[in-house]
Order: structure tokens, then C-alpha cells, then sequence
């Protein structure tokens, strides 16, 4: 780059040409190498997309070599204008690490936590997490950041050095889940018919598995009744699906069959 900013300037001997000169060299130099970055960073995301690597690391390794890609335009600009020597930069480039390492301490918290989730495979992109109460299918995994988006859909940042030191709970890991519903059914009702009415229900359903087959049993007796466990498996991509449509089948199934689900009568204040 010096070699062909002096080729073209040696016959110019205004100043003010020089300069100008200059300044085009070092705006097509820095166009030059954030266009290179970039078409490098889409080639390697490219790559690593085609590799069994978690889909969930791809965003953070890519801004990894963006980062380290951009460092690399600012030595090379700054040798190739002769406006300060590389082994000046890399160790200005410690002494800033140095100060900015002691100072923010957190985002390098969060950078070592989303190199640890990265090597954990704790999820991927896509998956439905449920991390310390907070529920939302993982979009991003940046530097410093997890980005959820809730049911509700809001954006919901979370630093990666919480995430790490969090409990998580994964929706998505597996292929099936099984919903479980409880009913409460009066005392006097007939027990081996609701179990077998409840069951038929949740197996006519075209989403549930029939291995395992679903299954309906009195879990206990509270105040009201008979509170009964319906168990039904299912794909995890149909299981709010399926969740719903027992909700309101289950229910259908007994008051045809006159099966009495109790309420409880709430006193008003005052009376």
C-alpha cells in the first residue's frame, strides 16, 4: 500500500494533492478491508452451518473473527500509512487491554460465559429454554448476550455470565414431552369409567403417541374429589398443540359422560 500511494503521488508536488491523496488511500483501504471481512465472515458462517458444530455457536464465533478481522484492518491501515510501527500497536493494544480488562470486568465475564455455553451445547438456536424463570425460544448467542424471544413476543436480553451460572431448563432437547393434565372429578363418580373415558379421549387425538400409550390414574384425594393425572405423549413441536386441544377434549369427554368436575365455592368478604 506505501509502494502505490508514493507510485501515484511522485509526480504530484502540491502538498494538498499529497494529503488529499492520502486520504483516498486510507478511505479504500478501510472500505477494502471491511468489505474483505465481511465476505469472509459470511464464508466461514457459510462453512460452519454445513458442520455438526451447535448452530448456537456460529453467531459468537463469527463475531470473534469479525472483531479480530477489523483489528487486523486498523495495523495493516495504520503500517501502510506509516502513521505508527505495528510492534507500537500490539503493545498500546496490551496496555488498552490491560485498563479496559480491569474496568469491565463484567463484559469479560460475559465473554468467557458465552465461550462456556458455547463448548457446553447447553442449547442451540430455536430451542424453547426456560433459564432461571425466564421462558423464550433462544434467537442469539452474541459476545456478551443470550437473546430470548417470549411466547408474548418481547426481546429479552440476558447477560452470558448469568446464563452460565443459571439453571436452564431445555423444551427442545429431546424429540417428544409429555403433557400431563389434572382433573378433579366428584367422589361419587364411577373411577374406572372416567379413567377409561379419559384415556380413550387422549388416544383418538392424532398427535398423541400410542408407545407409550396414554394413561389416566387418581393421583390423590384432595377437599373437593379425586384429582386425576391425564399422561400423554407427543412430538415437541406439537405439544402446546396437543396441550390445548386435551384441555378443552378432556373436559368435553366427561360432561358428556356426566361426569361431575367440582368447584369450589369461594364466601365473599363481609357475608
Amino acid at each position: 500500500m506505501d509502494q502505490l500511494y508514493q507510485t501515484l503521488t511522485k509526480d504530484i508536488t502540491s502538498p494538498l494533492l499529497q494529503f488529499g491523496a492520502w486520504l483516498v488511500m486510507l478511505a479504500a483501504t478501510v472500505i477494502l478491508g471491511i468489505v474483505l471481512t465481511k465476505v469472509l465472515v459470511a464464508f466461514v458462517g457459510r462453512m460452519l452451518r454445513r458442520t455438526s458444530i451447535n448452530n448456537a455457536a456460529i453467531p459468537f464465533l463469527c463475531s470473534i473473527l469479525r472483531i479480530f478481522c477489523y483489528v487486523l484492518v486498523g495495523i495493516s491501515v495504520a503500517d501502510a500509512m506509516n502513521i505508527v510501527e505495528p510492534s507500537s500497536i500490539v503493545a498500546a493494544l496490551g496496555a488498552v487491554g490491560l485498563a479496559v480488562s480491569l474496568a469491565v470486568k463484567d463484559s469479560l465475564t460475559n465473554l468467557a460465559g458465552g465461550i462456556q455455553l458455547v463448548l457446553t451445547k447447553s442449547f442451540q438456536l430455536g430451542d424453547y429454554v426456560d433459564i432461571d424463570g425466564i421462558a423464550g425460544t433462544v434467537t442469539q448467542v452474541d459476545l456478551l448476550h443470550t437473546t430470548l424471544n417470549t411466547p408474548d413476543n418481547k426481546r429479552i436480553m440476558i447477560p452470558n455470565g448469568q446464563v452460565t451460572t443459571a439453571k436452564i431448563t431445555n423444551y427442545s432437547s429431546e424429540s417428544s414431552r409429555r403433557v400431563d393434565i389434572s382433573l378433579t372429578i366428584s367422589r361419587d363418580s364411577d373411577l374406572n369409567q372416567a379413567e377409561q373415558l379419559l384415556t380413550a379421549e387422549m388416544a383418538r387425538h392424532p398427535l398423541v403417541h400410542k408407545d407409550p400409550a396414554p394413561t389416566a390414574r387418581v393421583d390423590r384425594h384432595d377437599d373437593l374429589g379425586m384429582v386425576v393425572v391425564c399422561k400423554a405423549w407427543t412430538d415437541t413441536a406439537d405439544y402446546w398443540t396437543v396441550y390445548y386441544d386435551l384441555q378443552e377434549g378432556l373436559k368435553t369427554a366427561l360432561d358428556q359422560a356426566g361426569i361431575q368436575m367440582p368447584v369450589r365455592m369461594l364466601r365473599q368478604q363481609g357475608q
